[in-house]
């Protein structure tokens, strides 16, 4: 059984391998992330570029900066796919047609799943994770650099506003449709570093394991623990130095409230979620982050779906049961 070794550090997952050398390595700047893509086997370039053409897709459907984005017209006309009526109307002396006011707008399937994952994952953890708080990630400048604390007035009332945010959870959908393409490829296996996520692929005659070293969030050069995952597998972490600033003496981080707008503070450092399907790891590690360490401790309990490593602020470690761990230790979280 071939293993793999990869480093999690910060808000960047700085990746290093032993055993054979990639085939194909390449780090790509995409969603506002570094990315390192890493591919064995035949038809390792092909497959390379065709993540990063998916990527560069996903980024232009979601991303607020990009004038191809989907995400202006799912306030307008919801998630409903069907013919629409379009009108002709003039623009700068220009005939151009636009859906008819109140029409619906023609979503893809891919668009349609996107948006209907997240809004799933906001269901189960009760709002903990809300896939509608653009405008107030935009208040408090971690969309342009700009940070600055706003008031807690200010921050409730933009919390409050609806306007969809998926520049962090479009990484782990996008890692999970990469599988789809590797799986059409004889590519033997396959690590991508999306920032915030990391997904691994490997056939099965390959049966990889992979060994992912979670940071210690108060010490970006210590390490928490490290993880054992199989050949494919997601591996997300929310945690409270992946972007923060300090202002006035205070330390403030982007894992957000949805209901105070305030940075979340119930002694929880870092949530990291192993689960087969990117883009749940990716919403879940922030929704169980939000929800505080009983209630994800809950929610895993009543669920199937993931496992989970919890690091507290006062550096202790747990790991849920089902987690393998490699020369590491941590409290056992059991059903």
């Amino acid at each position: 059984m071939k293993k793999v070794w990869i480093m999690v550090m910060a808000a960047v997952l700085l990746l290093s391998g032993c055993g054979k050398k990639a085939d194909t390595d390449q780090t790509v700047t995409c969603m506002g992330t570094q990315m390192q893509l890493q591919f064995w086997g035949k038809d390792s370039q092909t497959a390379s570029q065709q993540v990063q053409d998916l990527l560069t897709e996903l980024e232009k459907e979601w991303s607020w900066s990009s004038e191809e984005s989907v995400i202006a017209y799912m306030e307008l006309y919801g998630l409903v796919s069907e013919d629409i009526l379009h009108e002709e109307v003039t623009v700068d002396g220009e005939v151009i047609e636009v859906p008819q006011s109140g029409a619906a707008y023609a979503f893809t399937p891919r668009q349609q799943e996107v948006a209907q994952k997240a809004l799933a994952v906001s269901t189960r953890t009760n709002g903990a994770y809300d896939p509608q708080l653009h405008d107030l990630i935009t208040l408090w400048g971690f969309t342009d650099g700009a940070q600055s604390a706003p008031t807690r007035e200010a921050a409730a009332d933009a919390a409050q506003l609806s306007n969809w945010e998926l520049d962090s959870a479009i990484k782990g959908y996008a890692g999970t449709q990469a599988v789809k393409c590797l799986q059409e490829l004889k590519v033997e296996s396959a690590l991508l570093n999306m920032g915030s996520v990391i997904q691994t692929y490997s056939t099965e005659s390959e049966d990889k394991v992979w060994r992912i070293d979670v940071p210690d969030p108060e010490n970006t050069n210590a390490t928490a623990c490290t993880l054992e995952v199989g050949g494919t597998t997601a591996v997300a972490t929310t945690g409270v130095n992946q972007r923060c600033f300090d202002q006035n003496g205070q330390t403030y981080h982007d894992v957000l409230d949805p209901v105070t707008g305030y940075p979340v503070d119930n002694g929880i450092a870092s949530v990291t979620v192993i689960c087969a399907d990117g883009m749940t790891a990716d919403c879940l590690s922030y929704g169980l982050f939000v929800m505080g360490y009983e209630a994800a401790v809950k929610h895993w309990q009543e669920s199937d779906d993931f496992e989970m490593v919890i690091v507290m602020e006062d550096g202790k470690v747990h790991a849920t049961e089902g987690v393998k761990l490699h020369k590491s230790s941590a409290e056992t979280i059991r059903r």
